[in-house]
């Protein structure tokens, strides 16, 4: 088959269009890794820098948690062809302390929540901690490590969770504990409502769609040109379901899954079975 042009020149037949954009696309995707990492390593150390020049008048280091922010934040703003939609930002404040969590479809989710521009810590895996640049700024704000499936790394996370929510620092976590495959919401974990009903703690939910097509959960290309949707819901208090973190899982779980442009999340699956 071949794609008739508007001018004199040669045609390019429909597999020849599709190899150029296949390497246009994975040109433009080894580009954007390489500024990636290097401008995140230059990043972290200026960060760092500025968490010891500061380190006596901002102890918690929020300005470099702030900076962190602007830093990935400016990855999505580079690329006009990442459309983010985000919704009912303004209810979120700094002032308040949640248990943050949100469904994750992709590596650019993290990007995608650096948005929300107020100081938190994250929990993030320890295989995070090994990346080039990327590593070294969780050092610097001194997020909190998880190796699933360690034990002694979880009650370490819990415990460093419970004692910053009890301090007023909310947490951010991905309750499913890695990214879907498909887009459908898979199973979560109970330890972030766990942590919400022991220390009072409303849950904000978050529900991130369409980064999955940007860079699925495996591949290595990335699509820059898809929209994003991003849409803070309502709190839920443990008063709401009698302080039962599971009541509280189901809860949150089902408001996200509401939200999202996907097949059937898994939650559903097992339910019906």
């Amino acid at each position: 088959m071949k794609i008739v042009g508007a001018s004199g020149q040669s045609p390019l037949t429909l597999q020849q269009k599709t190899f150029v954009c296949r390497l246009r696309q994975s040109v433009l995707s080894i580009l954007f890794c390489l500024y990636f990492f290097s401008t995140s390593t230059i990043g972290a150390c200026l960060i760092a820098l500025t968490r010891v020049l500061l380190s006596r008048r901002d102890p918690q280091g929020r300005v470099a948690h702030r900076l962190t922010l602007w830093l990935s934040h400016h990855y999505i703003m580079l690329n006009p062809g990442w459309r983010l939609d985000i919704e009912d930002l303004a209810q979120v404040s700094g002032k308040q302390t949640f248990v943050l969590v949100a469904n994750h479809q992709s590596l650019i989710d993290v990007l995608v929540l650096s948005r929300l521009n107020f100081y938190y810590k994250w929990v993030a895996k320890v295989q995070i901690w090994r990346m080039l640049g990327v590593g070294q700024l969780m050092r610097i704000n001194r997020y909190i490590p998880l190796a699933p499936g360690d034990m002694r790394s979880v009650r370490r996370m819990m415990r460093r969770s419970l004692r910053h929510l009890q301090e007023g620092t909310s947490i951010f976590i991905f309750p499913e504990g890695e990214r879907t495959f498909d887009g459908r919401l898979l199973q979560f974990k109970d330890g972030p409502f766990k942590l919400a009903c022991a220390t009072d703690t409303p849950v904000l939910p978050i529900a991130i769609d369409g980064t999955r097509h940007i860079l699925p959960r495996g591949a290595w290309l990335v699509d820059f040109n898809r929209p994003i949707k991003l849409r803070i819901l309502p709190p839920v208090y443990p008063s709401q379901v009698n302080y039962n973190p599971k009541e509280m899982n189901r809860l949150v779980s089902e408001l996200i899954a509401s939200q999202l442009d996907a097949p059937s999340s898994s939650l559903e699956s097992e339910r019906v079975a």
